[in-house]
């Protein structure tokens, strides 16, 4: 088990030495990822070091052997990435952060202790994403908003899963903001046949491929795991090829989006779905639309956003293309009161799309989760109206 004392633990010793290093390449990490929100950027980036550390140690173990002593986390990168043969997981700027931070006097310790934490966690751990946990935990929210790195709830990414595996035995599935993983994972566990399951991971982030491959290394093997360094909108053709789409888009609002990247969005949009979406559209709307464009005749996707998609006036354009385009099934609101994401602010939804004839829409609002998590995936099979103890039901014909 990976105690988040542990990862703590490691911070604090992290961040004291950054203070002395780290230079450009500790600021640009910082200005990438909007650090410095909630007071010192150290601080978060101390916590991703330290989590970059333990994985990389679980995934030598696992892809190479046991770590040498000295140990060169940028060389324990490139060694596991070619063992692993993926390219997404060679060496980046927090690799060479720890390796210029950990001075002769500390490296042995830090490492003695990164060492351990990795041989805590186990397939328990993985299949809870307590690398994520540690992660949410403690790096403040704000310090997350920039990126929108909030993770789905294991009941919650079991429904999504549940879901995408009603496709077929046999998918190419895609998540195309992989995080760490957490929702893959689920997928896994939650497959009669986990070899059917051909994966595919994108992220912008090295550091949450990093924790995906650790988790997701636990329940396949990473050589037959597509890991993508890059942003979702450059992998159109990846994504388009794929039977099924899962995924928790960042949170990220329309103010975090340079005005360039916004206006490249929104050109993309209008040649795949010819829509055109307000500058005021937060990152999940865009997506929302570009993934449901990209959706194949009988792909389905499972889509987690905040409620506001429906709601915001830019939301209109977003449900006018839904609507329009017939991709809608279900859609499943998590009332505030139900706590499904601790960290996050808002309701959230989930859409569940597919690509095929015309349908009724089913809206469900879940006013409470259910006493056992297993519950929910009763929604997806739910055809009448009323209300259900803890859930509601309203069908759009």
């Amino acid at each position: 088990m990976l105690a988040k004392e542990a990862i703590a633990s490691l911070a604090a010793g992290l961040q004291r030495r950054l203070g002395r290093a780290g230079g450009p390449r500790l600021e640009e990490w910082a200005r990438m990822h909007g650090l410095g929100r909630a007071g010192d950027p150290t601080r978060a980036i101390a916590v991703q070091l330290a989590l970059d550390a333990v994985a990389r140690a679980i995934l030598y173990r696992r892809y190479v052997g046991e770590p040498p002593s000295p140990l060169s986390f940028s060389e324990a990168a490139d060694a596991v990435a070619a063992a692993a043969s993926s390219g997404a997981l060679r060496a980046h700027a927090l690799d060479e952060l720890l390796d210029e931070v950990l001075d002769a006097g500390y490296r042995g310790e830090f490492v003695r202790a990164a060492l351990a934490a990795a041989a805590r966690y186990g397939r328990e751990d993985a299949a809870a994403d307590e690398l994520g946990e540690a992660y949410e935990e403690l790096v403040p929210s704000a310090e997350r908003r920039r990126l929108g790195q909030f993770f789905t709830p294991a009941p919650v990414a079991d429904l999504m899963a549940e879901y995408v595996l009603g496709g077929g035995a046999r998918l190419r599935v895609a998540d195309p903001a992989v995080g760490t993983g957490r929702l893959l994972v689920r997928l896994l566990l939650r497959a009669r046949d986990p070899s059917g399951l051909e994966l595919t991971g994108v992220d912008v982030s090295p550091l949450m491929l990093t924790l995906a491959a650790a988790n997701l290394s636990f329940f396949a093997d990473l050589r037959s795991v597509r890991l993508v360094l890059g942003d979702m909108f450059g992998a159109e053709e990846l994504l388009r090829a794929s039977d099924a789409i899962i995924a928790n888009p960042p949170y990220s609002r329309h103010h975090e989006l340079a005005p360039e990247y916004k206006r490249r969005l929104q050109e993309k949009l209008r040649r795949l779905a010819g829509v055109s979406l307000s500058g005021y559209t937060s990152f999940f709307g865009y997506a929302l639309v570009y993934l449901s464009a990209l959706l194949r005749e009988g792909a389905r996707m499972s889509f987690i956003c905040p409620v506001e998609v429906f709601e915001a006036g830019y939301g209109d354009e977003i449900k006018e293309y839904l609507a329009r385009s017939r991709l809608l099934e279900r859609v499943v609101v998590f009332d505030e009161s139900s706590f499904v994401f601790p960290y996050a602010e808002n309701a959230v939804s989930v859409l569940f799309v597919s690509k095929g004839s015309p349908k009724d829409v089913y809206f469900i609002k879940v006013r409470e989760m259910p006493a056992s998590s297993g519950e929910l995936t009763r929604l997806l099979g739910v055809a009448d109206e009323g209300v259900f103890g803890w859930f509601s039901v309203r069908r759009v014909r």
